[in-house]
């Protein structure tokens, strides 16, 4: 599914407070070693594929996950509210495809007390029309 990992990239990597919150550090699959707090990771969690009746559809399932090290919950649910704005209900480019829904489904806080730190982990559905 490179071609939605691209869409939210594209999305992401626009002005935004989100990527400015993050330092523009948003990676798919796994952060850099490297990497500062704050930042995020999405990924691919599932993917259906179903015909009916000629139509092809993509149904996935995208996990975004957020982290911070400040002591407070603050910095963590201020970067959930930019993730929200950006992708809740937005319908984006995706080559090859017909994006018809991307909705929020779960999200959850997490505090490690061994890392001291936050992880708020996001999921979405998206539906796709069509195949290339």
């Amino acid at each position: 599914m490179n071609e939605i990992m691209s869409a939210i990239y594209t999305r992401f990597n626009t002005t935004n407070n989100l990527k400015t919150a993050l330092n523009g550090q948003m990676y798919p699959h796994e952060a850099l070693q490297s990497a500062s707090f704050p930042y995020g990771v999405y990924m691919v969690v599932s993917n259906e594929f179903d015909e009916d009746f000629g139509d092809t559809h993509e149904y996935v399932s995208i996990q975004f996950s957020l982290f911070s090290e400040k002591e407070s919950a603050a910095e963590i649910n201020t970067l959930y509210g930019h993730l929200k704005t950006l992708f809740d209900d937005q319908i984006l480019t995706v080559s090859g495809y017909t994006m018809l829904m991307f909705k929020r489904r779960t999200s959850q806080l997490v505090r490690d007390p061994e890392q001291a730190t936050w992880h708020y982990i996001v999921d979405y559905e998206i539906i796709l029309e069509g195949e290339k």
